[in-house]
C-alpha cells in the first residue's frame, strides 16, 4: 500500500464515521414504562463509564425502547429522565463482550430532581441472545497458572473445544471447536482480525492488559465472518480517570523443574543450566500534559509490555551411526535382531528381461567398495559417537545418543491503546501491538556445526495496528468504522549458502553456492524470506426501529503474501536404494539398510538442480455484506434473525502464474500422448452462492429459566489459496533413471554428465518438462466448479439461575462441515483392474509390477491431485456446565461434554470414501474441565480476621486458583511393515494401503497400561505393551487390510494447574503480591502414543511407549514435566 492511499484510508476513517463490526463490544436495552405499564416515548438515556467518566446519551422511541450499542465491556451507570418523572438511576451495570443487557425501567411520578436509585446485578441469564459460548474475566484469566501466559489458552476452559495430541496454547493449531478444523477459528483483538493468513498464529495479545476473553462456538451473529469454525474476541482495557500500572516478573530456575518422565538424570546429575523469566508491565490512564492538555473524561492511553527469556538444557534423544557402520558394517552382530539385507545397486542388471542385483556378503560394505564423495564426507566427521546402546532395529540402532541442548527462546511483545471521545456521539480508537521471536535448539547429533540445520534460526516478527471511530448521528442510529492492517514477516538465513561444498566434497560438474543435498547427509538449507499480510476495512451501523434492533455492515479483508526461497542449483541426489530386486523389477519386502549405505555405496539414481525464477505472491479478496434484526416480539421473547453474504476472488498469484491439468488436450511435451498443463487467466469459477442464513431465539420462561436455540450458516474462507505454478517458478534440469530401468545412473564421485539438460523457457514464459522419469513430472487440475466450503451449526441451550449467583446451562450442540477442499489422485488404476488382471494375465501383471508408470491413465504424468470440493464432518455434543460468579470470595467454572466427531479422509477418488469413514483424529468421547478462584477468607475486607496491622500482614490477602482437565484420548490407526508379502503397486493401484487385517478381536489398551515396567528411566525395563500386536496380522498377498481408520482410543488425558498467591496492600492504591504456580503437581504424566505399527519381523517395539524426543506431553500442553514459578508484582 502506498504512503499516499495509507493517508486517505487513515482520514476516510477519521472523518466518515462509519465501522465495520461490533465484536469487541457490548450492548444495553431496556423498556421504559410509567407506573401504569403504559411506554415513555421519548425519555432521555444517559449511559457513562464509570471507569472514564465518558457518557453517551440516546432516547427511548415510539415503543418506549432504547438500545445504546458499541459500549466498551466495563461499568456503567445509567440515568433516565422524562418530563413529569423521577430521576431513574441505576449503578453498577456491568457490560461484557458480545453482551446483550437489558435494563428495564419504570419511572415513578415526580420532578427530574428527585431521584428513584435501583441496585441490582446483572443477571446470569443471556435473554436477548441464542449464540453459544465461554466468557473470562480479564483479571480471572491472569491469576490462573497457564504456561507462558498464552492467551489462546482460553480454549482449553471452553466446552465444545477438542485438542488433537497434547495442543499448545501458543498456537491455534491442533484445537477444533464442535468439529471444525483449527484454520476456521477467527481471532478478533479489540475488533481486528488477527489470524495469520497462512492460518496457525494470531496476533499474540498481552496477557496483563486484557479486559475480557470470550470464545464464541456456535450460532454466531450475522456480523460475524471469516469464523466458520468459531471465534475468540479479546477486548483490551483501556485507560481510565486514573493512573494504573503494573510491574511483575515471573521466574523459574533449575530446581523448580522437575525431570520429564523418559529424562535419566535430573538437573543436579549432570549439572545443567535453567533460567526462565517473563517479565511484564503496563501503564494506563488520562493523557496529561501539564498546563497544556487535561484528557481526563475525554483521552485516555494504555500501554504494556511483556518479554519472554528462556535459557535451559533440555534432554534429547537422536540417532546418530555407530563405529560399526561408519566403517561399512551392518551385520549388527550380537543385537539380537536379523538385519535387512543390503544390496549393491551397482550391480543391478537385466538378462534375459529379468533384473538382478547382488548383496553384500555379511552385510558389510568394504572400503573398497566406497565412493570417493562419501569418504570425503565422512572425513568431514559430521555425528558424534553413541553414548549409549538404543533401541536395536532391522536397519540399525535408534535412540543410540542422548544430550542436553542449551535452548535460548527470546520473545518480545508490545501493546499501545489510545482512545479519545470528541462528544458525547463521537469517540476514535488507536490500536497497536508487536510481537517477535526466535529461538533455537542446538542439534548436538551434529559434531561439525557446518552440518547444523538448526544454525537457520527463523526471525518470526507479528505487527497488528489499526485505528476505528463510533458516531453517533441520533438516538436510534449510530456507525462505527475500522481500518486493521496485519504483518507477518519470517526471515531464515543460512550459514551453509555461499560456500563452494561441491569442491569439498568432491562432486565435478557442479556450482558453488548452495550446499548439495544428498540422501543420507545431513542438509543445510538456503535463506528464505516470507511475508504475509492483509488488510482490513469493516463498517457496521445499527439502527433501533420500534421492536427491532437493525445491525448491517460492509467488510472486506485483502490478503497477500510475498513468499521466496533461494532453491538449491548445486543440485538434490537421490542415491540409489540397497533393496533386492524380485525379477520383474519391484523391490523385495524386509531389504535395504538406513540411508548410511547409499551414502557408501554412491550411486545416483537421480538427481534435480533448480533455479528459482519468481516469487511466490498468492492475492485474495474477501466482500461480506450482513444484516442482522434483533427482534424483541414480546418482553421474554427475542428472535435473532440475520443473513450473511460473502465472495471471494479466484485463487491467483500476482502476476497470472498459474497452471491447471487439461485431461482431454494433447501433451506439448510427450508426443502422441493426452493430458497437458494449461495456464489459463482464469483457474476456476468465482463461487457467488455463499448466502449464509443465521436465525436463533431467546425465551425467557421464567425469572430464573431461559431457553435458547441457534442455527448458522458459514462460509468457509480459503484465506490464502495458492495456486499450482507447475511449468512457472522455477527451472530445473533432470538427471532420471528412465521408468522400468533399475540401473543408477551416474556416480557422485564422477559427477552429473554435462551439459546439464536445462529445458528452454517457451516464449510465454512456461518452462517445459525435460527429461525421462514421467513419473516425476507432477500436475495439478483445479476443478473449474470448485465451491466454498461451509459449516452449519446450531445448538439449544437451557440455562437456569439458582441460588443468586449459580447459573446452570445444559447445552447440545451440533455441526456439519460440507465440500471441504480435498486433494484427490487421479492417475491411478481401480483395485479390481489389477486383482482381474492378476488372476486372469499373470504374466502381463509381472510387468505391470515391473514398470507400473506406462499403466497409469496418463503414462505422462506421475500424480495428478484434483482440486475440488468432498470433504464432510460431523459433530455432536452434549455438555452440562455449571458457574459461580464472584460472591463471598468464590468464583468457578466447570463442565462436562460427551462428543463425537466423524470424518471422511481419501486422497483418491478410485478409493470408497466409506472405507475411510471413521472417527476423526482429534474426537475424544469424554472430556471434563474445572476452574476456580478463591480468596482465602482471612484478613481485611474478609469475613475473618478484618482489620488491618501484624494479623492481616501475615495471614490476610491470600488467593488460591485451582485448574482440572481430564478426557479420554484421542484415536489411533494401526498400520504395517515387515511383511514378507507382496502387494499390489502402490504408485499405479489405488487402495487403501498400509493397515493391518484384524484377527477378530477389537484392540484395546491393556489392563493397568500405565504401568510400563520396572523403572521408566531404563531402557530395558519399558518392554511392557500397553497394546498387544495379537489382534493383527498381516493382509494377504496383494490384498489390503481391513482395519480401519482410528479405531482404538489412546491413553487418557490428564492435567492439573495450582496458585497460590499473597497480597499485601501498602497503600489504597499501591499492593505488592507474591504468587507461586505449580503445573502439574502431582505428576498426572501424559504419554505419547504407544507405536502401532504391526512388524512381526520386530515385534519388541509394538505398542510400547518410546523415549524418544517429543513422545510425552510437554508443560506447554499440560501433564508434562512438573514446573514451579515464582511471581513478584507490584500494582497501583
Amino acid at each position: 500500500m502506498s504512503r499516499n492511499l495509507g493517508a486517505h484510508l487513515a482520514a476516510l476513517v477519521c472523518w466518515l464515521a462509519w465501522f465495520s463490526f461490533a465484536q469487541d463490544t457490548a450492548t444495553l436495552t431496556g423498556l421504559v414504562t410509567d407506573p401504569s405499564g403504559a411506554v415513555v416515548v421519548g425519555a432521555e438515556v444517559t449511559v457513562t463509564n464509570v471507569a472514564t467518566g465518558t457518557a453517551t446519551r440516546t432516547e427511548t422511541n415510539s415503543e418506549g425502547m432504547y438500545r445504546v450499542p458499541f459500549l466498551r465491556p466495563g461499568t456503567y451507570r445509567i440515568t433516565i429522565t422524562a418530563k413529569g418523572f423521577k430521576r431513574f438511576l441505576r449503578d453498577n451495570v456491568t457490560l461484557s463482550v458480545g453482551a446483550t443487557v437489558p435494563v428495564n425501567a419504570s419511572l415513578e411520578i415526580g420532578t427530574v430532581a428527585d431521584i428513584v436509585e435501583v441496585t441490582a446485578s446483572v443477571p446470569l441469564l443471556e435473554t436477548e441472545t441464542s449464540s453459544t459460548g465461554t466468557l473470562v474475566k480479564g483479571d480471572y484469566f491472569y491469576r490462573m497458572p497457564l504456561y507462558q501466559r498464552h492467551v489462546r489458552s482460553i480454549l482449553y476452559l471452553t466446552p465444545g473445544v477438542n485438542v488433537s495430541g497434547f495442543g499448545y496454547g501458543g498456537g491455534l493449531g491442533g484445537f477444533q471447536i464442535n468439529g471444525e478444523s483449527s484454520d476456521r477459528i477467527g481471532f478478533f483483538e479489540d475488533g481486528m482480525y488477527g489470524v495469520q493468513p497462512t492460518g496457525g498464529n494470531t496476533t499474540d495479545t498481552i496477557q496483563n492488559t486484557i479486559a475480557e476473553i470470550k470464545v464464541l462456538t456456535t450460532a454466531l451473529p450475522a456480523e460475524y465472518g471469516h469464523s466458520a469454525g468459531g471465534a475468540i474476541v479479546v477486548v483490551k482495557k483501556t485507560g481510565t480517570n486514573e493512573f494504573h500500572g503494573l510491574i511483575s516478573d515471573l521466574v523459574r530456575v533449575g530446581a523448580m523443574q522437575h525431570r520429564r518422565f523418559f529424562q535419566l538424570e535430573t538437573f543436579k546429575q549432570v549439572n545443567s543450566t535453567l533460567l526462565f523469566m517473563q517479565p511484564d508491565a503496563n501503564l494506563s490512564g488520562p493523557i496529561l500534559i501539564p498546563k497544556l492538555y487535561d484528557g481526563r473524561n475525554r483521552t485516555f492511553f494504555l500501554f504494556a509490555w511483556q518479554k519472554l527469556i528462556e535459557k535451559q538444557s533440555q534432554q534429547r534423544m537422536y540417532t546418530v551411526p555407530t563405529p560399526e557402520e561408519l566403517n561399512g558394517d551392518f551385520s549388527y552382530a550380537g543385537s539380537g535382531v536379523s538385519p535387512y539385507p543390503i544390496y549393491d545397486p551397482r550391480t543391478t542388471r537385466l538378462v534375459g528381461g529379468q533384473w538382478f542385483r547382488d548383496p553384500f556378503p555379511g552385510n558389510i560394505i568394504p572400503k573398497s567398495s566406497w565412493d570417493p564423495v562419501a569418504r570425503n564426507i565422512l572425513a568431514q566427521n559430521i555425528w558424534v559417537q553413541p553414548n549409549r546402546r538404543g533401541t536395536p532395529t532391522p536397519t540399525g540402532f535408534v535412540d543410540n545418543f542422548m544430550a542436553m541442548p542449551y535452548k535460548k527462546v527470546f520473545w518480545n511483545n508490545y501493546s499501545l491503546r489510545l482512545d479519545h471521545q470528541f462528544t458525547s456521539g463521537f469517540r476514535m480508537f488507536y490500536n497497536w501491538s508487536y510481537n517477535d521471536r526466535w529461538g533455537r535448539l542446538p542439534d548436538l547429533s551434529i559434531l561439525n556445526p557446518a552440518f547444523d540445520d538448526t544454525l537457520r534460526a527463523t526471525e518470526n516478527a507479528w505487527t497488528t495496528t489499526g485505528i476505528g471511530s463510533t458516531y453517533t448521528f441520533s438516538p436510534t442510529l449510530i456507525s462505527e468504522t475500522r481500518l486493521t492492517y496485519f504483518r507477518y514477516k519470517a526471515y531464515t538465513p543460512s550459514p551453509a549458502y555461499g560456500k563452494d561444498w561441491a569442491k569439498l566434497f568432491g562432486i565435478p560438474n557442479i556450482e558453488a553456492g548452495s550446499m548439495p543435498e544428498i540422501t543420507g547427509v545431513p542438509y543445510v538449507a538456503n535463506p528464505a524470506v516470507d511475508v504475509q499480510e492483509h488488510f482490513n476495512f469493516r463498517e457496521d451501523v445499527s439502527k433501533l426501529s420500534g421492536r427491532h434492533a437493525f445491525k448491517m455492515g460492509y467488510d472486506l479483508l485483502r490478503i497477500r503474501r510475498n513468499n521466496y526461497s533461494i532453491t538449491n542449483s548445486a543440485g538434490v541426489f537421490n542415491l540409489a536404494a540397497t533393496t533386492g530386486l524380485y525379477p520383474n523389477g519391484a523391490s523385495i519386502p524386509n531389504t535395504g539398510g538406513k540411508e548410511l549405505t547409499r551414502l557408501l555405496v554412491g550411486a545416483v539414481s537421480s538427481a534435480t538442480f533448480t533455479v528459482n525464477l519468481l516469487s511466490n505472491l498468492p492475492r485474495n479478496w474477501i466482500h461480506g455484506v450482513y444484516f442482522q434484526d434483533d427482534w424483541k416480539l414480546r418482553s421474554n421473547l427475542t428472535l435473532n434473525l440475520g443473513v450473511r453474504w460473502q465472495v471471494q476472488s479466484v485463487m491467483n498469484n500476482k502476476y497470472g502464474q498459474q497452471s491447471s491439468f487439461d485431461p482431454d488436450a494433447p501433451d506439448n511435451v510427450v508426443l502422441g500422448a493426452r493430458g497437458v498443463i494449461t495456464h489459463p487467466k482464469s483457474l476456476h469459477n468465482r463461487d457467488w452462492n455463499n448466502l449464509q442464513p443465521r436465525l436463533g431465539l431467546a425465551w425467557q420462561a421464567s425469572r430464573k429459566l431461559v431457553l435458547r436455540s441457534g442455527f448458522a450458516v458459514s462460509t468457509v474462507d480459503e484465506r490464502l489459496p495458492t495456486p499450482p505454478t507447475q511449468e512457472y517458478g522455477s527451472i530445473t534440469a533432470r538427471i532420471d533413471t528412465p521408468s522400468g530401468d533399475y540401473r543408477p545412473r551416474f556416480q557422485l564421485s564422477a559427477g552429473p554428465p554435462l551439459p546439464l539438460p536445462w529445458p528452454q523457457i517457451r516464449a510465454d514464459g512456461t518452462i517445459p518438462f525435460l527429461g525421462s522419469n514421467y513419473g516425476s513430472r507432477g500436475a495439478s487440475w483445479v476443478d473449474r466448479n470448485r465451491k466454498s466450503p461451509y459449516a452449519m451449526n446450531w445448538n439449544f441451550n437451557l440455562q437456569y439461575n439458582f441460588s443468586g449467583n449459580y447459573l446452570l446451562e445444559l447445552i447440545y450442540t451440533g455441526d456439519r462441515g460440507v465440500n471441504g477442499f480435498e486433494s484427490r489422485q487421479i492417475n491411478q488404476m481401480p483395485f479390481d483392474w489389477a486383482w482381474n488382471l492378476r488372476q486372469n494375465n499373470p504374466a502381463e501383471f509381472s510387468r505391470v509390477e515391473g514398470n507400473p508408470q506406462i499403466y497409469r491413465p496418463f503414462p505422462n504424468f506421475g500424480t495428478i491431485n484434483f482440486l475440488t470440493n468432498g470433504a464432510n464432518s460431523v459433530y455432536h455434543a452434549g455438555t452440562v456446565k455449571l458457574e459461580k460468579r464472584y460472591s463471598r470470595g468464590l468464583s468457578f467454572l466447570t463442565y462436562y461434554t460427551y462428543s463425537r466427531a466423524i470424518n471422511s479422509s481419501t486422497g483418491n477418488q478410485l478409493i470408497p470414501r466409506q472405507l475411510d469413514r471413521g472417527r476423526a483424529d482429534f474426537d475424544r468421547t469424554h472430556q471434563y474441565t474445572g476452574s476456580m478462584n478463591y480468596e482465602l477468607p482471612f484478613g481485611k475486607g474478609r469475613r475473618w480476621l478484618n482489620r488491618s496491622g501484624l494479623w492481616n500482614a501475615i495471614f490476610g490477602g491470600y488467593d488460591m486458583v485451582f485448574i482440572y482437565r481430564i478426557a479420554s484420548g484421542n484415536p489411533l490407526t494401526f498400520t504395517y511393515a515387515g511383511s514378507p508379502y507382496r502387494y499390489m503397486p502402490t504408485s499405479l493401484v489405488a487402495y487403501r494401503t498400509g493397515r493391518p487385517n484384524s484377527t477378530g478381536q477389537k484392540a484395546h489398551l491393556r489392563d493397568g497400561w500405565a504401568d510400563i515396567g520396572g523403572d521408566r528411566w531404563t531402557r530395558a525395563n519399558q518392554s511392557k505393551m500397553i497394546v498387544s500386536m495379537d489382534y493383527f496380522r498381516y493382509p494377504e498377498a496383494y490384498t489390503y487390510g481391513n482395519v480401519g481408520r482410528n479405531t482404538m482410543d489412546r491413553q487418557r488425558f490428564i492435567d492439573h494447574e495450582f496458585s497460590a498467591s499473597k497480597e499485601w496492600r501498602i497503600r489504597e492504591r499501591l499492593s505488592i503480591q507474591l504468587r507461586y504456580d505449580f503445573q502439574n503437581p502431582f505428576k498426572w504424566y501424559n504419554l505419547g502414543p504407544p507405536d502401532t505399527t504391526v512388524n512381526f519381523t520386530n515385534p519388541s517395539i509394538f505398542g510400547t511407549i518410546l523415549p524418544s524426543t517429543g513422545n510425552e506431553a510437554t508443560t506447554a500442553n499440560g501433564g508434562g514435566q512438573p514446573l514451579q514459578n515464582i511471581t513478584l508484582a507490584i500494582r497501583w
